[in-house]
């Protein structure tokens, strides 16, 4: 494989891989994401998908022409991304690239650096397998909410705040990312961003009650039972208790771009 995958928090991922279509979207949100990142990209130019997972975003680029090699370190999400997309799949450590330096025009991910330990250290490998002006298109999981945004991703994103306040592993979901900074220490530089089309989705409360309750969220796993009680249990209850039989789930994304230095 040119490079050992680090046995690191991310393997928990497997944990949730049978899931994890069913709660994020699956293929209508990987559609959804590829149509707003297709602009961006170059075309004639393979795409490195880092934490590709499922395989739906890198499945949504294909339909779309472009060549997608998928990198993640989960070897069941990649049985899921294999079922999608066949072959181009790697299972790697996106802090540990089997790459050659110089090596990518271009590169992405989604959803994917508010789960890894040091941010900093991913982007620091993909500045070493990049060319010089090459790109890196970051999609981070941790946009601010519209001010209008429904009752029940509030209450998803104030059950991840408390209990990383209580010292729980919730992925550093609301931990501040600052992009630019890391990238210039990396030796990138921010050179654009563009806002895509809210995500929104219909989804019968029951629905979202019962995934809390199969820990169907990665920032779940590791949650212990005093704080299960206290801060989960409730949210569980008051999910099943919702009168509106379905509801709207929404939140913004915006896609930043990211360059090499030295073109």
């Amino acid at each position: 494989m040119g490079a050992q995958v680090a046995a690191t928090s991310l393997d928990r991922w497997d944990e949730v891989a049978d899931c994890y279509d069913a709660t994020r979207g699956g293929e209508v949100r990987g559609r959804r994401q590829a149509r707003g990142l297709a602009p961006l990209l170059r075309r004639g130019v393979p795409v490195v998908d880092l934490g590709t997972g499922t395989g739906v975003v890198a499945m949504g680029l294909r339909e779309q022409g472009f060549a997608v090699v998928g990198l993640d370190v989960s070897a069941r999400m990649l049985n899921q991304a294999r079922r999608r997309l066949g072959t181009g799949l790697l299972r790697a450590d996106v802090a540990r690239l089997p790459l050659a330096d110089g090596s990518v025009t271009q590169c992405l991910s989604v959803w994917l650096l508010h789960c890894v330990p040091d941010p900093g250290a991913v982007l620091a490998e993909v500045a070493r397998v990049l060319r010089p002006g090459g790109r890196y298109l970051v999609l981070p999981a941790d946009c601010p909410l519209d001010a209008d945004a429904d009752w029940v991703t509030r209450l998803l994103d104030e059950l991840q705040l408390r209990l990383e306040v209580r010292g729980n592993d919730a992925s550093n979901g609301h931990a501040a990312l600052d992009l630019e900074t890391l990238a210039d220490r990396a030796g990138m530089r921010l050179v654009a961003q563009h806002k895509l089309a809210t995500a929104a989705c219909e989804v019968p409360a029951a629905d979202t009650a019962r995934d809390l309750e199969r820990r169907a969220y990665r920032w779940l796993l590791d949650v212990d039972e005093g704080a299960w009680q206290e801060v989960v249990a409730p949210a569980i209850t008051r999910l099943r208790g919702a009168a509106a039989p379905v509801l709207r789930r929404t939140r913004p994304e915006v896609v930043y771009i990211l360059e090499l230095r030295g073109a």
